[in-house]
């Protein structure tokens, strides 16, 4: 708005001699321009202080240069500041940026009262501000560092400059969800409530007034503006107020309703709570409960009137009658206009309209409280908010109509002595079911309440990290566990149709079955239990994505267990049943992450299902599927796609692969030691398989370079992860593959302590994938042994290496990777005793029907050796 058009509204507005039609006609006129609404406002408080300064013209029109006084402006210098730029202007005062010179240098903000404004009470009022800012120490608030006047007498003050973005806007152009921007709104009730402890009440708490920068990379809002504070407990600020009584003092949009009354000294703290609700309601709907634009056709009288008597929808109420414009507020917040309206609905809902009360004395007590309520929504705990009951709503409806309640209440009371005979007998029936229905309330509440508790407990047990003690720790956590699943399971049997309770039944058997897969304890009991129930709720519920990817987990983890007992086709069914559903899960969000590193997790332990199970072809193409991974999922798809083509004889395309997996491990951030220790592992897969191929292509001498490396490596610091399963496989097969490359070189007394040190991590008793690792270690060592003519130790090892495979290969018959590991030892072994080739033909004509042609080769091959 240019300064003509302040003018144009100056000269009409002097001219009305009503003060409310005077104010109604600035509202309207300067619409939504705050700093020209108070720039004219200012204007008609001095012109009403002194009418003959427009009507009667100067005596003497003749002004000495010398009395004439320069308003400061960029370039001038105050005190120890140079002014370099005006970065703002109110009502009475001008704000500019400065740079001090001494004591330090450093840009500030500088704000002086404007020339022809330095009237008793405006300075009165510019003077509040800068003792409320001096009196307050907190990084949500700007800081004071000096005070003074120039050398025309007029005050300023200087203060912290804060280069930041008002929050709304802030928040809009960054895209924050609504998590997010509760966070940052938790952090400016934290400054304001500092400000209510030092006495001060902002009262014009708005997004202009809030302005949010960025410290250390952290958003931090910064609170600005106090020229309208109210000291709790001084005096000054009354007199400074005393002739602005009829004249609002704030912004209507965020004016409480006892502001409206026009009545100063009423205000307190709960004044700011309630601006604040109103912006946490534009925060997570993005508009105000009163909308601009009705307030833009009303007169003072009728927004005075709106603010006071309005009701105000709650949150998901006005999103959902906001049409075109909710698609807008949504993506603003990275979500859609139906589950932006699931986030509103209950906790925030409810803690927004209890900030928004009409009466203060329903509001929260402080802006701490407020703020309290808000975290613990974030933390999923039980808010103090409550929607409002019927009897509240009867007590409001009867306090706006008061007039009509009180002809209502005669008729009524008039029928209610009319029937009370007839009810009377009813209401005894009815109290009785009225006391078991209270009961049963109770029950289920102290139910839920349980049931959070048990949610909570077992939320903890998995944030415990891989300790030492890590087989102590499973035990707590499996224990945890099982008392949760039994009190789940009681919670079904009293309400065996809740979806919810037969979600976290099933979740919790997930979780404990996955828990022993860890662990090595091959157990179907829970896993088996999750997949049934889950699939039930998912047939029943099919539009509902939580319940499939879930189902999707519990399928996986059964998966994992059936893998580790090597039972392919079980394994492979529950993996396909879960690649299905994120799949879909997938295709109806394609941006969500979490849908997107599971299916990627699940395709990839398909891929390597098919591989162990012979389907090499199937294998490779889910691999390729995955390559698109990136970070540590990108390395693992890459280094097991590696290790096929290693074993297809592809060994160019091999080397390649491996190649880009150790370029996307170097570009790892190492944020936590933790995860250092987990890219490190990472990093030994990846050795591992390249030593793998230098020994396949005959170049073992650098394959024990490799291998040797890691070992000496992984000898000098400690991971924090040596107890993890994964770890320890990783380990030992680096051990293995040592002594391999060191028998081929000659050096066979090392390369039996390798594969011997490989034996002692495999335990055969930690599962079917270990009792097979381990018979291969066995039968290694045996061959080292017996190449070294220690016969008698060789057939020791020869004796359990059988003896393992031929416990695996009964349990499994279907399991083509032990057969084949058999098949080899029937025919290969050196101490002929354990030589059977017919028994060897034979298992190969129980698995020569797989498609893959694997199979096939290891019959030609057991063909030969048997001469048929």
């Amino acid at each position: 708005m240019t300064d003509l058009d302040e003018a144009e509204i100056f000269n009409t507005a002097r001219r009305i001699a009503s003060l409310a039609e005077r104010n109604a006609y600035l509202l309207r006129a300067c619409q939504s321009d705050e700093a020209a609404y108070r720039s004219v406002t200012r204007l008609l408080e001095l012109y009403d202080g002194d009418r003959e300064f427009l009507e009667t013209p100067p005596n003497d029109l003749t002004i000495q240069a010398d009395t004439v006084t320069i308003e400061e402006g960029p370039g001038s210098t105050i005190g120890n500041y140079q002014l370099l730029e005006r970065l703002g202007e109110g009502g009475f005062a001008v704000v500019y940026l400065a740079e001090q010179a001494v004591p330090i240098r450093r840009q500030v903000a500088l704000k002086i009262i404007k020339l022809g404004m330095d009237t008793q009470q405006v300075i009165e009022r510019f003077t509040i501000e800068r003792q409320a800012l001096a009196m307050m120490d907190h990084p949500g608030i700007a800081q004071v560092y000096d005070a003074g006047a120039t050398a025309s007498g007029r005050p300023y003050f200087v203060m912290q400059r804060i280069v930041g973005t008002p929050i709304l806007k802030y928040c809009d152009q960054n895209q924050l969800s609504v998590v997010e921007r509760l966070q940052l709104f938790v952090d400016v009730c934290q400054a304001v409530q500092h400000a209510h402890q030092k006495g001060i009440i902002h009262r014009d708490l708005k997004p202009a007034n809030i302005l949010v920068a960025t410290d250390q990379g952290r958003p931090t809002p910064k609170i600005i503006d106090f020229g309208i504070a109210k000291a709790t407990y001084q005096r000054q600020l009354e007199r400074a107020t005393e002739s602005f009584v009829r004249q609002l003092v704030g912004t209507p949009l965020y004016m409480s309703p006892e502001q409206a009354q026009l009545s100063d000294i009423d205000i307190d703290t709960r004044s700011d709570v309630y601006s604040l609700g109103v912006l946490l309601y534009e925060l997570v709907t993005g508009t105000t409960p009163l909308l601009p634009s009705q307030l833009q056709c009303m007169s003072y009288d009728e927004i005075c009137r709106a603010i006071l008597d309005c009701d105000v929808p709650s949150p998901s109420r006005r999103l959902s009658s906001l049409g075109a414009c909710a698609e807008q507020s949504a993506r603003n917040r990275k979500t859609n206009p139906a589950r932006l309206a699931r986030q509103l609905r209950g906790d925030l809902d409810w803690i927004v309209m209890k900030s928004l009360e009409k009466n203060r004395t329903d509001r929260y007590e402080t802006v701490d409280a407020m703020a309290q309520d808000v975290e613990r929504h974030l933390t999923h705990d039980p808010v103090a908010a409550r929607p409002p009951s019927a009897a509240y709503r009867v007590r409001k409806l009867a306090r706006k109509y008061r007039g009509t309640t009180i002809s209502v209440a005669l008729v009524t009371a008039a029928l209610f002595f009319a029937v009370a005979f007839i009810v009377i007998d009813r209401l005894r029936i009815a109290e009785q079911r009225a006391i078991a229905d209270e009961q049963r309330k109770v029950a289920e509440r102290r139910l839920d309440e349980a049931g959070k508790f048990v949610q909570q407990i077992v939320a903890q047990t998995g944030q415990l990290r891989l300790v030492p003690e890590a087989d102590q720790v499973r035990t707590v956590k499996a224990d945890l566990l099982r008392h949760a699943i039994a009190f789940t399971e009681a919670m079904l049997q009293q309400r065996p149709a809740d979806p919810e309770v037969r979600l976290e039944f099933g979740r919790l058997n997930n979780q404990l079955a996955s828990l022993n897969f860890f662990a090595g304890i091959e157990n179907d009991r829970y896993g088996k239990p999750a997949v049934a129930i889950l699939k039930d709720l998912v047939t029943e519920y099919p539009d509902e994505p939580r319940y499939r990817l879930i189902l999707s987990r519990a399928h996986k983890a059964t998966a994992q267990l059936s893998y580790s007992k090597l039972n392919w086709q079980d394994c492979i069914e529950h993996y396909e049943n879960a690649h299905e559903h994120l799949l879909r899960l997938v295709g109806e969000s394609p941006d969500n992450e979490i849908y997107r590193s599971n299916l990627f997790e699940v395709r990839c332990m398909l891929a390597l299902s098919y591989e162990r199970h012979g389907d090499w072809k199937r294998a490779d193409k889910l691999f390729r599927d995955a390559l698109d991974g990136t970070g540590i999922a990108g390395v693992n798809v890459r280094s097991r796609l590696a290790d096929l083509l290693l074993s297809m004889n592809q060994f160019d395309e091999a080397q390649l692969h491996l190649e880009d997996a150790m370029q996307i491990l170097s570009r790892e951030p190492a944020e936590t030691s933790w995860w250092v220790a987990v890219c490190d592992i990472w990093n030994s897969v990846l050795l591992n398989t390249t030593a793998r191929h230098r020994i396949y292509v005959g170049e073992p001498l650098a394959a024990i370079d490799i291998l040797q490396s890691a070992v000496d490596t992984r000898a000098k610091k400690s991971s924090g992860l040596e107890y993890s399963p994964f770890y320890v496989d990783v380990t030992a097969w680096n051990h293995f593959l040592l002594g391999d490359a060191l028998s081929q070189v000659g050096r066979t007394d090392e390369a039996i302590a390798a594969v011997q040190r490989s034996l002692e991590l495999w335990q055969p008793n930690r599962g079917r994938t270990l009792s097979y690792n381990a018979a291969l270690a066995n039968f290694r060592t045996g061959e080292l042994l017996f190449s070294e003519g220690q016969a008698e130790q060789a057939r020791a090892h020869f004796e359990i290496a059988k003896a393992l495979l031929e416990e695996v290969a009964a349990d499994v018959p279907g399991e083509e990777y032990c057969q084949r590991r058999l098949i080899i030892f029937l025919t290969h072994c050196p101490d002929l005793s354990f030589r059977d080739p017919q028994r060897a033909l034979q298992l190969a004509e129980n698995v020569a029907m797989d498609s893959s042609g694997i199979s096939s080769r290891w019959l030609a091959w057991s063909q030969y050796r048997c001469g048929v």
